[in-house]
């Protein structure tokens, strides 16, 4: 039995070998990047780990990079090791081409000093979506996102968790030096931070069309809610992730944003309340 999983191994091996010399003369010319992880099984992953590392090695001119993942990650699992070759690739590539990054679908907690590097490593970022809603206690500061605006004037959409607002970030966005900002992508757990009304009213006469996507976690309240919910928002989408009180969202909903509103996404039971609600904010 030990000989047959040796033997496994090995050919798992040069099966990986063989595909990362496949893969190799064709990394330079790649310019869009989509890996989907699947951290249960550690082929997927060592071999996602192994590719950007050759893609760093290739000193790419990578434009844009997404990760996503199938599965949820076991709680043994922390990514570093894809979290390295991730940071291994942006310290490697042409730091004038890489545009834009999505790693909000990303399972795993990211670090202050990788989401620094993203700044620092790609000044000509356009998008940045790192509002995943990965289980830590690791909190993005708020200093670190506003370092990333400042190194990235040409940033246009921003995924965050609604924690990393502060007062620098929107002082940051409303500098004359700063490009057409179109979108602010949050993600809301319940942890609050406190804004002004006319923080908001100023960045959306600063940036014609800026537009705000929000979604909640599973464990946030109405009463919560009721208090991030304000009609100066320029809220375009909205998800809701409980199961409970969906129709007296969705009413709230529909008394705030039912003429800008693009997309309402629920995860509930159907009802005949919720139903009525529904054709309410259709109709308004």
């Amino acid at each position: 039995r030990y000989e047959s999983e040796k033997e496994d191994e090995v050919d798992k091996g040069d099966t990986l070998s063989s595909i990362l010399q496949s893969l190799w003369p064709h990394m330079r010319p790649i310019r869009y990047l989509k890996i989907a992880l699947d951290m249960s099984l550690e082929g997927n992953w060592r071999l996602a780990c192994n590719i950007l590392d050759l893609m760093a090695w290739s000193s790419c001119k990578l434009q844009a990079f997404h990760v996503v993942c199938n599965v949820k990650i076991p709680f043994f699992h922390s990514g570093q090791d894809v979290l390295q070759s991730f940071r291994s690739l942006l310290q490697g590539m042409d730091k004038a081409a890489l545009q834009h990054i999505y790693v909000w679908q990303m399972p795993f907690v990211l670090d202050n000093d990788t989401v620094a590097m993203m700044g620092s490593c790609a000044h000509n970022l356009c998008t940045l979506l790192i509002n995943n809603n990965a289980l830590g206690w690791l909190v993005l500061r708020q200093e670190t996102i506003v370092k990333v605006l400042r190194t990235c004037p040409r940033l246009s959409t921003l995924g965050i968790s609604y924690m990393s607002l502060s007062r620098e970030l929107f002082k940051e966005l409303l500098k004359p030096t700063h490009e057409p900002f179109k979108l602010l992508d949050l993600y809301y757990n319940g942890l609050d931070s406190n804004l002004p009304e006319e923080l908001w009213t100023a960045l959306r006469a600063r940036h014609l069309g800026f537009r705000v996507e929000l979604e909640f976690a599973v464990t946030v309240t109405t009463r919560k809610m009721s208090q991030i919910l304000k009609p100066y928002l320029p809220i375009v989408a909205l998800r809701f992730n409980g199961f409970t009180h969906m129709a007296d969202h969705v009413r709230l909903v529909a008394s705030l944003y039912s003429q800008n509103l693009e997309r309402l996404v629920l995860h509930t039971a159907p009802s005949n309340n919720l139903n009525a609600s529904l054709i309410q904010l259709a109709r308004t």
